[in-house]
């Protein structure tokens, strides 16, 4: 079974917010996050004014940099419905050095190769009660 966490990122200027904060805990793990771009003014082509809606955006990357420094970049996602997704698997938060603040940030590609990159979000990691056995 899969997971699902459904979050509309708002940007605004140089500032981009969450509709609600996103909480893992270590060792969480066949989640989809899944991100709706909402408000960018940025257009692919002449008739678009939200990046995703009407747009040639068709490919997506995540970039994650962890509280322990190490830095996470997806390979290009396809932009499906209007939603990017990053999955979180097994490894993704499994170190006790992962429990803090993501920094996330999305790239939007076009097909010519174009990319326009939207504000940073943050989600955090918590430290579980105890780690299983």
């Amino acid at each position: 079974m899969l997971i699902k966490k459904d979050i509309t990122v708002t940007i605004e200027g140089r500032n981009a917010t969450l509709s609600e904060p996103i909480y893992l805990y270590k060792n969480d793990r066949n989640i989809d996050i899944v991100f709706t771009i909402s408000d960018a003014k940025y257009k692919f082509n002449e008739y678009s004014g939200n990046i995703l809606v009407e747009s040639t955006a068709r490919y997506a990357t995540v970039k994650v940099l962890k509280p322990n420094g190490e830095k996470f970049t997806s390979n290009k996602l396809p932009i499906v419905d209007n939603q990017v997704i990053l999955a979180i698997t097994q490894d993704f938060v499994d170190q006790i050095d992962e429990i803090g603040e993501h920094r996330v940030q999305i790239q939007l590609w076009d097909s010519d190769g174009g990319r326009i990159t939207i504000p940073p979000v943050s989600f955090e990691v918590l430290a579980p009660i105890f780690d299983d056995e």
